[in-house]
């Protein structure tokens, strides 16, 4: 049968991204990887500015 090819590859992606997944989750908790961006990050950024319908954008 050609499906059980495809089911089996599909099997084998979702196991490797289960996997990746627990990795990501194991140095988040341990404080190895940080998801969220650091707070000195952040006040680089500077706010969005809102622009109203009847503005043309700031080219």
């Amino acid at each position: 049968m050609q499906w059980t090819g495809v089911i089996r590859d599909v099997t084998l992606i979702y196991k490797d991204i289960w996997r990746f997944l627990l990795i990501v989750f194991d140095l988040e908790r341990t404080n190895q990887l940080s998801l969220l961006p650091d707070k000195d990050l952040v006040d680089l950024c500077p706010p969005y500015r809102t622009i109203p319908s009847n503005e043309e954008p700031i080219s």
